[in-house]
């Protein structure tokens, strides 16, 4: 029935199209590619159709938000598209059947386990779909802080720098995934205070008293943390 019923959908909107109905049938095409959660490739087909059926369309009678949520979907959309193929292989997706993910599994996809050579690139992914999430109004600014947090989670997890030093010096952080990743973010023109939480919100972390079994190694991880801090602020970088 449900199957049934997105046809005739379907083909409602293509009768609109036929009778350059475009706004009715960019309405119809986009809550068709909204609702689309079998195949990734024919999201991808309704939202483009439906881009276009709205630009088409007599800008007077025509609501910009439709347009701004569809752009948000396809740039979701090529962000999966471009996945590396050890993530896709780790993740059981194949790339002509997979369904579509949400921002937010994207994100994890990105930063978790599923991406063993996670880098800074990855990471500015991650941040710009979580732009993503910001501008998405069906999900609230304490998920937003969530997810922020837990990508910068996962991104210190993946560096030792913590442990296997004999001294403390402000400048290991120059070393760490961490530190190129905000770099980077920074001259991208990010707005880090946005997309970074504060040096206490990270250290306040759950995880930390299970990664870090020695108390000298979890003040030599404050220190480094507070002071890269310091040193990012010192370099213009608004970050709390």
């Amino acid at each position: 029935a449900v199957v049934s019923t997105q046809s005739g959908h379907y083909g409602r909107g293509i009768h609109q199209l036929g009778n350059k109905n475009y706004g009715d049938a960019g309405n119809t095409l986009f809550k068709l590619g909204k609702a689309e959660d079998e195949l990734l490739s024919r999201k991808k087909t309704l939202l483009s159709m439906a881009k276009l059926a709205l630009l088409a369309a007599d800008t007077e009678t025509c609501e910009p938000e439709p347009l701004q949520v569809i752009n948000r979907e396809l740039e979701t959309i090529t962000y999966q598209e471009r996945m590396k193929p050890e993530m896709l292989d780790n993740a059981g997706l194949v790339v002509d059947r997979m369904a579509p993910l949400s921002t937010t599994q994207l994100i994890h996809l990105y930063t978790g386990d599923d991406n063993p050579g996670l880098d800074d690139l990855d990471v500015k992914k991650a941040l710009d779909l979580l732009q993503n999430v910001a501008e998405d109004d069906t999900i609230s600014d304490e998920e937003f802080e969530r997810l922020r947090l837990d990508i910068w989670v996962s991104v210190i997890r993946r560096d030792s720098w913590w442990g296997h030093c004999t001294h403390y010096s402000p400048d290991q952080i120059h070393d760490t995934l961490f530190y190129r990743a905000v770099i980077l973010a920074y001259n991208s023109g990010m707005l880090i205070s946005h997309f970074l939480p504060r040096a206490k919100e990270i250290l306040d972390h759950e995880t930390w008293r299970e990664v870090f079994k020695d108390e000298k190694h979890v003040q030599q991880f404050e220190y480094i943390l507070r002071s890269g801090y310091e040193q990012m602020r010192e370099m213009g970088i608004d970050c709390q």
